[in-house]
């Protein structure tokens, strides 16, 4: 889903793209925006922090185009551009000093525009898309959208050691569990043994403590994208998102071993992420729309994020 995205934005390249450069920038944002791709860090107080990228109209001679990734607090609601760029997936570090994020190369940038690092790079142009960092700091998930070794991927946080993970062939959208235990993904997966000729994403869970892969949904009688997986705090619940033929994306929910799917949104939503146990933000893709709401698990209370 995230791809249904990106793929009808306006392509945005780094200004500039040495190591170690600060890129301080603020700036308001601005009507006809298309928010996406939220990431969100709670600190030891329980203060909230979010970053989403921006993409926006393409207005190439409007003086106040500010599309990038952003930041915002979650009670303040004002967003400052971070950086001129556009994020297949953003992450923040442990310890929210840091945001890792990929435009098709993986990034890790300091929360306030400092020391700009390129981690990963295909030189033959290999898509390295939707980091996310391991709860412990050490590590980043990420995949990789060629080749014949696409799939998961880890690297250590300097981008150093990048190992594929063998069994995760044509998965995509990592998402590490709250231990850091288990990565949640979504993979082109046969429609069952007897079809191997149609092919739809569906949601797996890697255990690394008993080093097996497990499918946790079987919904492809009904739909044909499963992505986006996202674990609550607690561990106990993932969120992801399906899309129907022709149809909006939805946001659902389900237990982390698979247990109970059920639609969370009515209205189109995608990438969607749980600022805590019981709340989530997600991008609104109904025609006309194109921000960040939130949602109840329960699906009530659906609201826009920002004050505008």
């Amino acid at each position: 889903m995230k791809e249904l995205i990106w793929l009808v934005m306006w392509v945005l390249i780094l200004s500039g793209t040495s190591c170690e450069k600060k890129l301080p920038v603020d700036c308001p944002v601005f009507p006809y925006q298309k928010d996406h791709c939220p990431a969100v860090f709670t600190d030891s107080l329980g203060k909230k922090t979010i970053a989403y990228e921006y993409g926006g109209e393409p207005k190439p001679d409007d003086p106040y185009y500010k599309a990038g990734i952003y930041l915002c607090d979650f009670e303040q609601r004002e967003p400052r551009l971070l950086l001129r760029s556009w994020g297949l997936g953003i992450s923040f570090s442990p310890d929210g000093n840091w945001i890792t994020f990929s435009d098709q190369r993986i990034w890790k940038i300091k929360v306030n525009g400092d020391s700009l690092t390129l981690l990963a790079a295909d030189e033959e142009g290999g898509y390295y898309c939707f980091p996310d960092w391991s709860p412990d700091g050490k590590q980043i998930a990420f995949d990789l959208d060629s080749g014949p070794e696409r799939g998961i991927y880890l690297m250590d946080s300097d981008g150093k050691n990048q190992q594929w993970l063998s069994f995760s062939f044509t998965g995509r959208d990592p998402a590490w569990s709250p231990d850091g235990n288990k990565i949640y993904f979504s993979k082109w997966t046969p429609k069952d043994s007897t079809d191997t000729t149609h092919y739809a994403q569906e949601i797996f869970c890697y255990d690394f403590s008993t080093q097996k892969e497990r499918r946790l949904t079987y919904l492809f009688r009904d739909f044909f994208n499963i992505s986006e997986p996202s674990v609550s705090p607690s561990g106990e619940k993932v969120v992801f998102a399906i899309q129907k033929p022709r149809k909006l994306p939805q946001v659902w929910i389900m237990g982390k071993n698979g247990e109970n799917p059920r639609q969370v949104t009515s209205q189109g939503g995608c990438n969607p992420v749980f600022v805590s146990e019981d709340e989530i933000l997600y991008a609104k893709v109904t025609w006309g729309d194109g921000r960040l709401w939130l949602i109840g698990t329960d699906g009530q209370n659906d609201k826009p994020f920002l004050k505008k």
